[in-house]
């Protein structure tokens, strides 16, 4: 149970968004979700607010391997506002993966991403707002 959290954790907390325009900062999420389910950490490793690319990165290369697929369904994503050099968009769905040992991951994916905006007009994640429910 504590490794999905984990697992859940890393991946939503390194959404990001990068661009020049109102659309950019979703259409970024959806490019770091198909990174995820890729399961590609260099794209979303690179997708992060520099000061989080570190820790977060460790962290994904130790849970990445672990998972067979993942998957985000059902996914919609909202522009909520930008303002003061920060955006945040809204993500619902849900994500549903599968582990090496057989395990299931089937976790509402409904979070506030929190984006901040870079000198060059790049657009990278500050908070992922994502919060782990229980699940017996």
């Amino acid at each position: 149970m504590r490794f999905k959290q984990l697992l859940i954790g890393c991946l939503l907390l390194t959404l990001t968004a990068c661009g020049g325009d109102d659309t950019a900062p979703v259409n970024q999420v959806k490019a770091f979700v198909a990174a995820t389910e890729e399961r590609n950490v260099d794209r979303m490793v690179a997708l992060m607010v520099p000061e989080m690319r570190r820790d977060a990165g460790w962290q994904l290369r130790q849970v990445m391997p672990r998972i067979k697929s993942i998957d985000y369904q059902n996914d919609q994503y909202t522009l909520e506002k930008i303002e003061d050099g920060r955006a945040y968009v809204q993500i619902n769905g849900t994500l549903v993966g599968q582990m090496d040992d057989g395990a299931s991951i089937n976790y509402p994916a409904n979070q506030l991403v929190e984006l901040v905006e870079q000198d060059d007009g790049t657009w990278l994640v500050a908070n992922s707002g994502f919060e782990v429910p229980n699940q017996p």
